[in-house]
């Protein structure tokens, strides 16, 4: 699955939210949204939702523009900020409803829900209601609502914002685990640097490596037909260019003369 973003712009009350926003996204890869509140960010996984339309510009799915595709017709799960469950429904329906509104077999849907609790460490707690667990327990079911549908598209919106920082420690690493066994796009945002996993953002730098020398293999630029950015010289070379350090010799001594502080400062306020 490919997603493209092309030129979106939005503006509401005469203030720029997005403007000229492309990006393109590939399954199996978890994007990052870093930037401060009120940056955009929402706004920006609302329109790839479906839940907003942009002023101009278009979302582009395998090859389709589904810009004006309402949201029921979109293979999309999000999870936002706040804690939002069924208050009626217990853990287990709470995370079993999208896969009952598709129609899916209850053999499956047991299957379905029990596998999913494991993974966020729900399956102890799935005859509770939700006011009955802890804030992070109700961001887990909220999370493990969004995974239960195996979506194309999962949107992450600062979902460890409300909890403290160890339980959004605990959340990171196990989203982390997650996300890499969906073969999904995955895009999440923060305002919390600390949230941006070093071995995400390595995987992102080795990717964008390997393109790099991707382009220059087909552009030929290899081999004795590279440019020399920095041909191998003799060392005696490079010390004689101007403004090059000297070789220190083994006897040498500061050059100039030491002056006393104590006389220096006498000096300085003499004056």
């Amino acid at each position: 699955m490919s997603i493209l973003i092309e030129n979106i712009n939005l503006t509401v009350d005469e203030q720029v939210y997005l403007k000229d926003i492309s990006l393109n996204f590939e399954s199996g890869t978890t994007n990052i949204f870093l930037g401060r509140t009120l940056a955009g960010k929402t706004s920006l996984l609302r329109i790839m939702a479906g839940l907003d339309r942009p002023d101009s510009g278009r979302i582009i799915v395998n090859g389709e523009d589904v810009t004006g595709m309402v949201v029921r017709k979109r293979n999309i799960s999000m999870v936002y900020q706040q804690f939002i469950n069924y208050p009626s429904f217990t853990i287990y329906n709470n995370i079993a409803s999208p896969l009952k509104i598709s129609g899916m077999e209850k053999k499956k849907i047991d299957r379905r829900v029990r596998e999913i609790a494991e993974m966020l460490h729900l399956e102890t707690m799935l005859d509770r209601m939700p006011t009955e667990l802890s804030g992070g327990q109700q961001q887990r079911c909220a999370i493990a609502r969004a995974l239960v549908k195996d979506s194309t598209l999962l949107l992450l919106d600062e979902p460890l914002v409300n909890l403290d920082y160890k339980l959004r420690e605990e959340l990171q690493i196990d989203l982390q685990d997650i996300f890499k066994e969906r073969d999904a796009v995955v895009v999440y945002t923060t305002t919390e640097p600390g949230e941006v996993a070093v071995s995400t953002a390595m995987n992102n730098l080795a990717k964008e490596q390997d393109k790099i020398l991707m382009r220059i293999q087909r552009a030929g630029v290899q081999g004795d037909k590279g440019p020399l950015l920095n041909p191998e010289k003799d060392e005696s070379y490079w010390l004689n260019q101007p403004g090059a350090p000297k070789a220190k010799l083994a006897n040498e001594k500061p050059q100039g003369e030491t002056v006393d502080y104590d006389k220096l400062l006498q000096t300085w306020k003499a004056k």
